[in-house]
This record gives structure tokens, C-alpha cells and sequence, in this order.
């Protein structure tokens, strides 16, 4: 991979971390913005509770990764595949960070801070995205693994729906704040 192209994969990915902290930061408003559209509960926080609060990060990482690589990734040679297969790692690294430092404060050391969950929500994006480059510029992956990871992208896609449509009774899914489960009946 020559040099310029690298340089530019790593600034467009490290570009994307505030970007994709401020349309999260959007999302976490969308659907009372919007006034509840069902649509939008698909893509955007329908509640407090964490499961959907995961969505602040996915959503916008997804379109940052896809929109890229559509608009300056084929104009730059970017391979295709590794690009794809390091959008995934990015994709789901976030709402497993996201969860996992929110457990740690909250559970392991009992903080409930607002600061935190802000903060947390940019340190998950932040280490996605690099996880992300690092998968990109270090893999060398195939079509076979670009077609496996297209599957895996929209399977994650329709859980998210599922999950949000019809959510488990488990305190990940439950909103802080009322203490119900996904959309309002």
C-alpha cells in the first residue's frame, strides 16, 4: 500500500471520530425531533436504556465507513474488501465498548455521571475507529471475507430492528428512566 494512500485512509479515519461523535450526538435526539416516527427508531435512540443508546455510535459509524469509501475510497484505490471487513471491526467494536464501560463505571464502581456516559460514548468511538484502520491497513482479506462481512453487517442491521421492535426483558434493554422496554404502546 503506497504511503499517500495510507496517509489519507488514517486522516479520513481519524477525521471520523468527532464527526461521528457529533451525528451521534444528533441521533440522541432524533426521534423526539422528528416526533417519534417509527423509521427513525430503527436508526436512533428510542429510550435510555444502554441497548439503545448503542445505536448513538452504530448508525452514524456504518454511514461513515459506507459514505467514505463511496465518495473518496474508490477515487483513492482503497481495497475494497479490507475497507469493508475493517468497517465491521469498527462497527461492532462500538457497542461492545460502549457496554462495557458503561458497566464498569456504573456496576464496578458505582458512578452515574452524565460526563461519563458522554465521555465513554467518545472513547468507544475513538478506539472503534482505530481498531477499524488497524484492520484496514494490516489485512489482507478476500472477496469471500468481503461478501461474509457484507452478511454480517446486515444481519446486525436487522437485529438492531428486532431488538428494538421487540426487546428481551433484560436490564440492557430496559429504559433507566421509565423502567420500560422498547417502543412506546
Amino acid at each position: 500500500m503506497n504511503s499517500t494512500k495510507t496517509n489519507k485512509t488514517t486522516y479520513w479515519t481519524l477525521l471520523g471520530i468527532p464527526i461521528i461523535f457529533i451525528l451521534g450526538s444528533i441521533f440522541h435526539f432524533l426521534y423526539e425531533l422528528t416526533g417519534k416516527l417509527n423509521f427513525v427508531a430503527l436508526i436512533a435512540p428510542i429510550n435510555e436504556s444502554i441497548w439503545e443508546h448503542t445505536k448513538l455510535a452504530l448508525f452514524p459509524m456504518l454511514c461513515w465507513w459506507l459514505l467514505w469509501y463511496l465518495v473518496r475510497g474508490k477515487k483513492l484505490g482503497v481495497n475494497g474488501n479490507n475497507w469493508f471487513v475493517a468497517a465491521f471491526v469498527a462497527t461492532i467494536s462500538v457497542p461492545i465498548l460502549i457496554v462495557l464501560f458503561y458497566y464498569t463505571y456504573t456496576g464496578g464502581f458505582n458512578i452515574h455521571s452524565p460526563s461519563m456516559d458522554i465521555t465513554s460514548f467518545f472513547i468507544s468511538v475513538a478506539v472503534a475507529q482505530l481498531f477499524g484502520l488497524y484492520v484496514y491497513k494490516h489485512g489482507n482479506f478476500t472477496d469471500t471475507a468481503y461478501t461474509v462481512v457484507i452478511i454480517l453487517i446486515v444481519l446486525l442491521i436487522l437485529m438492531y430492528i428486532t431488538l428494538t421492535l421487540n426487546p428481551p426483558h433484560l436490564p440492557l434493554f430496559m429504559d433507566n428512566t421509565s423502567g420500560l422496554y422498547g417502543l412506546p404502546r
